[in-house]
């Protein structure tokens, strides 16, 4: 299996709460997952930011890991 790391950029839920929205803005950022195929990861993603949430999720959206702009070397 392997280990991957996702920047998670956007969620929205169904349902709305004080609680939800305070996990939506503290779950944008890195989330690692390990799985057998890039698939595999990307469905366990989405099961781990649903599990974080405690409710169903409307959409998901990530991109791949990369330097960080301010840090990265040119």
């Amino acid at each position: 299996m392997k280990h991957k790391f996702y920047i998670v950029t956007h969620v929205e839920t169904y349902e709305r709460s004080e609680e939800i929205d305070f996990k939506l803005w503290n779950c944008l950022g890195i989330w690692g997952v390990k799985g057998r195929s890039e698939a595999d990861r990307e469905n366990k993603l989405w099961a781990k930011v649903e599990e974080y949430f405690g409710t169903k999720l409307k959409s998901l959206e990530f991109e791949n890991n990369k330097p960080h702009a301010l840090t990265a070397f040119m």
